[in-house]
């Protein structure tokens, strides 16, 4: 667990930096607990971009969010182009 939101925050920004869209399983991994994430979204500093995926609020979005979420949620799932 982490004592201050800037600590969580600071999860978040590294979490971030290894992929734009933070999975909700990566994170609580990471220690940040559920509750923090509906916190900082609530508050804007997260935007949820689909079930249990999120994104800093200021980061750049994808131009196809829909095929990054079925990536992300079924990564075995074929994609046609």
């Amino acid at each position: 667990m982490y004592s201050t939101e800037t600590d969580l925050l600071k999860v978040i920004d590294r979490l971030s930096a290894q992929s734009k869209v933070i999975r909700r399983a990566t994170a609580l991994a990471a220690g940040v607990p559920s509750s923090a994430l509906t916190k900082l979204t609530r508050e804007g500093k997260l935007r949820r971009v689909g079930r249990g995926l999120y994104q800093l609020a200021d980061a750049e979005g994808y131009e196809h969010p829909d095929l990054v979420e079925v990536a992300l949620q079924s990564p075995k799932a074929d994609i046609p182009v």
